[in-house]
């Protein structure tokens, strides 16, 4: 255990307050901007999705416009209802960013910055700034609580997500550090979210509520609201109640030592759906690339994970586009069927190809503690990036063809690269409704963010 002497609690509020954009690395600064762009990008396409619909017809039903569904600011709601509805269409198809054992932390942090700042001026380091803070957090808490905690049925993107939302709109606010103990402890009691509603609409909701509740419990710190100001320490504390018994609180010693964003570092989408089904579809993808091999060859397709891996993956056969992000079984038929995985893999239509379905009638799906020599019970990591996935493909003719992959496409030891970064940014922009320069626009000055005076304005006005 760590000799900490001043409260876990004490210690994350101190980095909350203290943390400074002048003192960030350059390298952190650099590697911020990106998931920042690709979750704005990820919030104009929730638009397109029943999700993020739904979500505007609520926000719709309390006096907000349909116009510019997107952007987080300048709204005429109040700003937690506003950091939910964009954190909500951030996270609608399942596009947005992952942080390995953390969940998908942009999306709540990101909206509640600017919710916070709302129409107010909020300069491009000054959101870095609060944006490096949010992921830090919700990093080095993720590995506090325990990876137990997530093989309990938490879902960490709105049980550690508030905690990170809180940090991020306190930093907006420019809490003292009293403030930030209090917005840390109303958090605590606002944690919830579990795994079994994945597939349903409320999945991404998770991220809108963790948005909402982390701007509620800054706005109600700073106007003197009281809770526990040591929510990390002593009986009962957080990480007792919710870690399952796997809480590692001098995870807390690593805040910005180095930042998350430097390691392990935040992982990009390339496909909509579920981080879980990644590997296994980059193993498939690669063989057929390799050498296609047609639907009546195939004899059976086994698929060995890592132990923990299909403990979310709550549908083993999808009868909508929701539930088939979190299927396994469909991915792996769908991306042999295809060779690809696009947007519209996982529409409502999708699960009911007979193509996919003769497919899918063949695949063995097996975890193995083989393929993950390092942490074979699943205890302090993530089964989406720990080990190995290893895919066989068995052919009628009697021959066998395998791949292994050890890090899927987006993830920082095997990025995406600069084209596809922007082309999905693009693509996601486009079915926001942006037209195409402008999005082109907001894309080039993104990449300078720090240098923005007013971000809102920007995103209003990308030509201006």
């Amino acid at each position: 255990m760590s000799a900490n002497t001043t409260g876990w609690t004490d210690k994350i509020a101190d980095f909350i307050v203290r943390t400074a954009f002048a003192e960030l690395p350059p390298e952190v600064v650099q590697r911020a901007k990106v998931p920042i762009a690709d979750t704005l990008g990820t919030m104009a396409a929730g638009t397109a999705d029943e999700a993020g619909e739904w979500a505007m017809e609520y926000a719709e039903s309390l006096g907000r416009p349909r116009s510019r569904p997107w952007i987080g600011v300048d709204e005429p709601l109040p700003p937690d209802v506003t950091a939910m509805l964009s954190a909500t269409l951030a996270h609608a198809l399942d596009f947005d960013d992952v942080l390995p054992g953390a969940g998908h932390p942009s999306a709540p942090v990101l909206s509640a910055i600017l919710a916070t700042a709302g129409s107010a001026p909020l300069s491009g380091q000054r959101l870095i700034e609060a944006y490096v803070v949010g992921i830090e957090v919700m990093r080095c808490i993720s590995r506090a609580v325990g990876h137990l905690h997530y093989k309990q049925g938490w879902h960490t993107t709105s049980t550690i997500g508030v905690f990170a939302a809180a940090a991020a709109s306190a930093k907006i606010r420019g809490s003292d550090h009293r403030q930030v103990a209090r917005a840390l402890g109303i958090a605590a009691s606002l944690a919830g979210g579990l795994q079994r509603n994945f597939g349903t609409a409320t999945k991404p909701l998770h991220s809108g509520f963790a948005a909402r509740n982390g701007v509620l419990a800054a706005h109600l710190a700073a106007t003197g609201f009281t809770a526990s100001e040591n929510i990390f320490d002593g009986p009962r504390n957080f990480f007792e109640v919710y870690g399952a018994g796997g809480q590692r609180p001098e995870e807390l010693d690593r805040l910005g030592a180095p930042f998350a964003l430097l390691d392990p570092g935040i992982s990009l989408k390339k496909y909509a759906c579920a981080f879980e089904l990644y590997r296994a579809m980059d193993a498939v993808l690669e063989l057929q690339e390799a050498s296609p091999v047609a639907a009546s060859e195939l004899a059976e397709l086994r698929c060995t994970v890592p132990p923990g891996t299909t403990g979310p993956l709550i549908n083993r056969w999808p009868e909508t586009g929701m539930e088939a992000k979190f299927s396994l079984e469909f991915g792996l038929a769908v991306a042999f069927v295809d060779g690809g995985i696009s947007i519209g893999s996982f529409d409502d239509a999708a699960p009911a190809r007979e193509d996919v379905r003769a497919v899918a009638s063949r695949i063995v799906i097996e975890e193995d503690a083989r393929v993950r020599p390092e942490d074979p019970e699943g205890l302090n990591s993530s089964a989406s990036s720990g080990g190995f996935v290893e895919v066989i493909m068995r052919l009628t003719d009697g021959s066998e063809r395998t791949a292994v992959v050890n890090h899927a496409r987006g993830m920082p030891a095997r990025p995406l690269t600069s084209e596809e970064i922007r082309s999905k940014f693009l693509a996601c922009e486009r079915v926001g409704g942006r037209i195409e320069q402008d999005a082109l626009d907001l894309f080039e000055r993104l990449g300078s963010l720090e240098s923005e005076k007013d971000v809102g304005a920007m995103l209003r006005h990308p030509h201006v």
